[in-house]
């Protein structure tokens, strides 16, 4: 159950940051350069995997299972290695909840308003902007 629930929030988290993503690309060349740092903030966790599961109670472990973008990877991998204290468990899911809610409200902010936009890359002015709009 907790494998599934890490899946899915962590699906929704990181597809509403690729239609982000993609919604602020004209091309092809510019979406595979804007997903690189979605792509580090993934390969984080998988690099951790091992200070994880030599020891899960860490404070490596902790803060993994408790940030947002880690913890549907980090989690599982934890609880496979040993039982994780309920309220951090809790604190965790509700954490990662809240985060999706708002990545998805931000993304379809900049969904809206990028998708008709071409030509050049917007900056993090123009992204702030395309939020606030509307």
């Amino acid at each position: 159950m907790i494998f599934v629930l890490y899946f899915l929030l962590g699906y929704f988290l990181y597809a509403a940051i690729y239609a982000a993503v993609g919604a602020m690309s004209s091309t092809e060349a510019e979406a595979r350069q804007a997903q690189v740092p979605v792509q580090l903030l993934l390969m984080i966790p998988y690099v951790s995997f091992f200070g994880i599961l030599n020891d899960p109670n860490s404070s490596l472990a902790v803060w993994m299972t408790l940030i947002p973008f880690w913890s549907p990877i980090a989690t599982p991998v934890r609880w496979g290695a040993s039982p994780i204290p309920v309220v951090e468990l809790v604190a965790s899911l509700v954490i990662l909840l809240v985060t999706v809610i708002v990545v998805t409200w931000l993304a379809s902010r900049i969904y809206r308003v990028g998708i008709l936009m071409t030509g050049k890359r917007p900056n993090i002015k123009e992204l702030i902007r395309w939020v606030r709009a509307g």
